[in-house]
């Protein structure tokens, strides 16, 4: 499969002097939230849990609750929604200092869509729920792409009352690149540029070619510990006793992270000198990997199901798609999670007309929404 990124817009969202509060709903990022279980979840299998993400700091992730061969589909198929001349209709402009979107930080550039929706606007984005917002993504530990987009109207035409009330662009698919073990992160690439242009506040996230550099970097601290541990047990007169230069190594190992010269290399290394330890003999990807599994217990415990829901053309007439229920569950019982995104100015959603300004060109119409 072709090799898909997020978009590479700078985040962004309009002031506006009258703050409303509106919610979009969406499978995305909040920091520092744990979850428990109901009685109602007990003795379901789940295949797949929305949790506390093994990353620091990165909010909540996906993790597998089964084991999966390489090539194997992940969850239930997604939609995506076009965003569409976001600054034509909100009035703003990337080039603005104060200008900040946070549905930006989950879309993904029309070609990683397909299905031609760089054809519904001049500028276009697609904004994908589920797999294409919640995973994390890791450069190295990366197990997971998606496909393509299908472009499907589900029957319902332009004389429908339905239409334009739903996505045309359903069954973006997530499948294994790698073995998955029970209990693991799912990871997803997006791509190098979305955190170069988020330096700023995100600081020097590792990318993939910081690790060859961080590895040759472990090399050299390993051979100066042995170094070290050798000639203190050689010389009997200057022998270090086990605990101080156990003491000596944390106090090294504190100092090389604590470092004031940053780079994105260094943000690659352990940050504890026992899994540095680790990574001597196993190497950084292997320690990685090892912390990137929660137990099923915890999962079932912190974790909530996301496979409760799977969606599928509607039973209604005229209402495109709807969700339907895999399992069965106790009324009041627990069906989905949907952790939500913040728009604080509904207004920035509205749409306008066009209408030719003879010295800017084509500019909105606010006396005309669509």
């Amino acid at each position: 499969m072709p090799t898909q990124t997020r978009s590479d817009q700078i985040p962004h969202r309009i002031s506006h002097p009258t703050m409303k509060a509106i919610f979009f709903s969406s499978a995305a990022f909040l920091c520092g939230v744990e979850f428990t279980s109901g009685d109602d979840e007990v003795g379901t299998q789940c295949s797949f849990y929305l949790a506390k993400s093994t990353i620091e700091g990165a909010g909540l992730g996906v993790f597998s609750g089964v084991n999966l061969e390489k090539d194997e589909y992940v969850g239930f198929s997604d939609p995506a929604i076009p965003i569409v001349d976001i600054d034509f209709h909100a009035g703003g402009s990337k080039q603005d200092e104060d200008y900040h979107w946070l549905p930006s930080e989950y879309v993904w550039g029309v070609t990683a869509t397909g299905a031609d929706m760089e054809l519904e606007a001049d500028e276009t984005s697609a904004f994908v729920t589920g797999m294409g917002s919640i995973p994390n993504c890791h450069f190295r530990l990366q197990n997971i792409e998606e496909t393509h987009n299908k472009h499907d109207t589900a029957e319902i035409s332009r004389a429908d009352p339905g239409a334009g009330a739903f996505t045309p662009y359903h069954n973006r698919s997530t499948y294994t690149s790698d073995r998955v073990e029970a209990g693991q992160e799912l990871f997803v690439s997006y791509g190098t540029n979305w955190f170069l242009t988020r330096e700023s506040y995100m600081g020097l996230i590792p990318l993939e070619g910081s690790y060859p550099k961080a590895n040759a970097f472990m090399t050299s601290v390993e051979k100066l510990v042995k170094k070290i541990s050798t000639i203190s047990q050689e010389d009997s007169d200057n022998e270090i006793p086990g605990s101080s230069l156990e003491e000596a190594m944390s106090d090294l190992w504190d100092i090389i992270i604590q470092s004031p010269y940053k780079s994105r290399p260094l943000s690659a290394i352990p940050k504890s000198l026992s899994v540095a330890k680790r990574a001597f003999e196993v190497g950084i990807q292997q320690t990685e990997l090892e912390q990137s599994i929660r137990s099923l217990d915890y999962l079932n415990s912190h974790g909530k199901c996301l496979d409760f829901i799977r969606p599928g053309k509607s039973s209604i007439p005229h209402a495109g798609r709807g969700a339907f229920a895999t399992k069965s569950t106790q009324k009041g019982g627990y069906v989905h999670i949907a952790p939500l995104l913040h728009i604080p100015d509904r207004d920035v959603l509205n749409l306008y007309k066009e209408k030719y300004d003879p010295e800017k060109g084509d500019v909105r119409d606010e006396t005309q929404q669509t």
